[in-house]
């Protein structure tokens, strides 16, 4: 299956299913190691714990924008993007904004959760969620 394909599923399949994990999905590894490789760049050598809950957390807010094509933050702590078409790009767009650095690179935060999902239009939504 291809990771379009696994994406799209992930709102019907992932959340649906709760013995089904978010955190063992390869864009969400894929995502969770861009971020500790960027709060490793900025000396942040504490790592965030990938976190199942912040995961359902993150996916369910992706899910949301995409289906809505809404672009806006929901009631969690957390980080979104939408339009990049590579989890690079999206996290090369969040360093680059002061307010979602500081999210990535919060000492305070201990664990994260990562969700992705792509618009029936084909625009991707990515959402970083952060807890203590």
């Amino acid at each position: 299956m291809s990771h379009v394909i696994g994406l799209l599923l992930i709102s019907t399949f992932y959340v649906s299913d709760n013995s089904v994990k978010l955190s063992l999905h390869p864009s969400i590894i894929k995502m969770h190691k861009e971020a500790q490789k960027q709060r490793k760049k900025y000396n942040k050598t504490e790592e965030l714990k990938l976190d199942e809950e912040c995961c359902q957390m993150a996916q369910e807010w992706a899910n949301h924008m995409a289906k809505h094509g809404k672009f806006h933050h929901g009631k969690n702590d957390q980080v979104i993007s939408r339009g990049y078409k590579t989890i690079k790009a999206t996290f090369r767009g969040w360093m680059n904004s002061s307010g979602h650095k500081a999210w990535i690179l919060n000492s305070k935060s201990t664990k994260c959760g990562w969700g992705c999902q792509q618009s029936k239009g084909g625009r991707w939504y990515r959402v970083g969620v952060f807890r203590k």
